[in-house]
């Protein structure tokens, strides 16, 4: 397979001429084989069908310099150079060639480099392989009128609405509606499908993950094609499917276009069967039950500290009496007294503490928030000291059971001292 290089000299009307400089044509690369040759662009190469294609050729710079002929005398010459990509179509890679057309005539001449043996990916040095010409000798402009009243069409493809009801489209399956449906049985995946009248031979491609298997199918006399596959081969995880219906029409042979569908032949989720009641810890009783005490101890805290208070009353100076000063009011105190046989419940008085402190104001004597003092003096001591410091008539003394409040009287009764 042979690559052309098209170099169009749209700007300059340069007429080339086929002959060179002197000096013999060598590849650019050093111990490349391969031979340089020099014609009119006409090769019956290019009528062979091939299998396989490289990729085009990359970065093409061209200049004019100016290099001595056989006689010795300065000629215009065309500097030009080019780069194979390092990809694996280097391997169907026989010849590279530069294509040089002159705009005014369309007269065309070529030089093509014939590789005498099969490229490496890239060059010894480790550089893409790279192809230079210098030898096509070319005349000066000689500023003749010049006229190029051109415009570029572009015809869209068979997936263009209109399009596809032309001959050429319907042909190549442009019309062609399927329809595919693959049901899972068993062990099998079914896969149907209609097929078009004017295309016999049919392959179906069904692939999951990294697995692809195919089969042929033909038409005959059939109104609907079937194909079989066996779910053995993939692994017994696999749900989601993508089939392929490529289809061998006359006109485009193997490059036809293909219908796909994507498939799922898991079933749906399953109905959740009601599952046991676990087992109840003995800590949900007894979390349930300091949440329920925080509750209650809560809204009787809020009710205590929205309750109305009489406003002072200031008698107004008389005569030249000085007004005295209004006596500040102190904070009310509270007294928590509360059992210590768990931990979630110091939590909950604290948390507690916390909110009579912040939202009611109330200055709060418990023993988890003054531990100095009671490393000091000791817990009954630190107690009755503060017992004797509740003066105020708003003063209180909270004695907190787990069981919420206690009847009025009994050991831990919640009453003003």
């Amino acid at each position: 397979m042979i690559i052309r290089l098209v170099l169009v000299l749209g700007c300059l009307s340069l007429c080339v001429a086929a002959w060179s400089v002197a000096g013999p044509f060598i590849c650019s690369q050093q111990g490349l084989e391969c031979k340089v040759t020099i014609f009119d662009c006409l090769d019956k190469g290019w009528l062979k069908v091939y299998k396989y294609t490289p990729s085009h050729p990359e970065d093409l710079q061209v200049s004019v310099d100016i290099r001595g002929d056989e006689s010795g005398h300065l000629q215009p010459v065309l500097e030009a150079s080019w780069k194979l990509k390092d990809d694996g179509g280097i391997r169907d890679l026989n010849a590279t060639e530069l294509n040089v057309m002159m705009w005014s005539t369309n007269a065309n001449v070529c030089v093509r480099y014939s590789l005498k043996k099969q490229l490496p990916m890239r060059s010894p040095s480790g550089e893409k392989w790279s192809f230079s010409a210098n030898m096509l000798v070319l005349d000066p402009e000689i500023n003749h009128s010049n006229y190029d009243v051109s415009k570029i069409v572009v015809v869209p493809g068979c997936e263009d609405a209109i399009m596809q009801i032309t001959r050429f489209c319907i042909e190549r399956g442009s019309l062609w509606r399927p329809g595919i449906t693959a049901v899972s049985r068993e062990s099998t995946l079914a896969v149907s499908f209609t097929p078009d009248p004017l295309c016999e031979e049919y392959i179906v491609i069904v692939s999951s993950s990294s697995i692809i298997i195919d089969t042929h199918t033909y038409k005959g006399n059939q109104t609907t094609l079937n194909a079989t596959f066996k779910l053995d081969n993939w692994p017994k995880t696999c749900c989601q499917f993508v089939i392929e219906i490529k289809p061998i029409f006359l006109q485009c042979g193997t490059d036809c276009a293909r219908k796909r569908r994507n498939v799922d032949i898991c079933p749906g989720p399953s109905a959740v069967k009601p599952t046991e009641a676990p087992n109840v810890q003995v800590y949900t009783f007894v979390t349930v039950g300091v949440v329920f005490f925080c509750v209650v101890l809560t809204v009787m805290m809020c009710l205590l500290c929205r309750k109305p208070r009489k406003p002072a009353v200031i008698a107004p100076p008389v005569g030249d009496e000085i007004r005295q000063p209004q006596q500040i009011k102190q904070r009310p105190k509270v007294l928590v007294i509360y059992s210590q046989d768990h931990r979630l419940y110091r939590d909950v008085v604290l948390k507690l503490c916390a909110f009579l402190q912040a939202q009611c104001g109330t200055e709060v004597l418990v023993d988890l928030l003054d531990t100095t003092s009671i490393g000091v003096v000791g817990r009954i001591r630190w107690l009755e000291w503060q017992r004797q410091q509740l003066k105020n008539s708003s003063d209180k003394t909270w004695c907190c059971a787990r069981e919420a409040f206690r009847p009025s009287g009994g050991p831990c009764a919640a009453k003003v001292r």
